[in-house]
């Protein structure tokens, strides 16, 4: 799969390199979300927001219970809601 926003991926990656102990990362689905609005404090400038959800698998050694809520918890977090992610965690070795 092409991933088409590499630098949120590279972002989530680190993330999840950052917090737990990893094998392998592999995200296999991405959607992105524009959605535009217009700022009344701006005079109604349009204006868009975007976000984008990865679906991403990690082989990890050390398996958690929560792991995965937890992760997904502190990528929304970190990246203020930018990114988000549905974690699969497992166990190898």
């Amino acid at each position: 799969m092409k991933v088409s926003d590499n630098e949120g991926l590279e972002i989530v990656t680190k993330i999840i390199n950052e917090s737990i102990s990893t094998k392998k990362i592999h995200c296999f689905l991405e959607k992105k979300e524009i959605k535009s609005y217009k700022n009344l404090s701006k005079n109604g400038v349009e204006l868009y927001k975007e976000h984008t959800h990865f679906h991403i698998l990690v082989l990890t050694d050390k398996y958690t219970l929560d792991g995965a809520f937890t992760l997904s918890s502190i990528i929304k977090v970190k990246t203020k809601g930018r990114y988000s992610a549905t974690i699969l965690l497992y166990p190898v070795g």
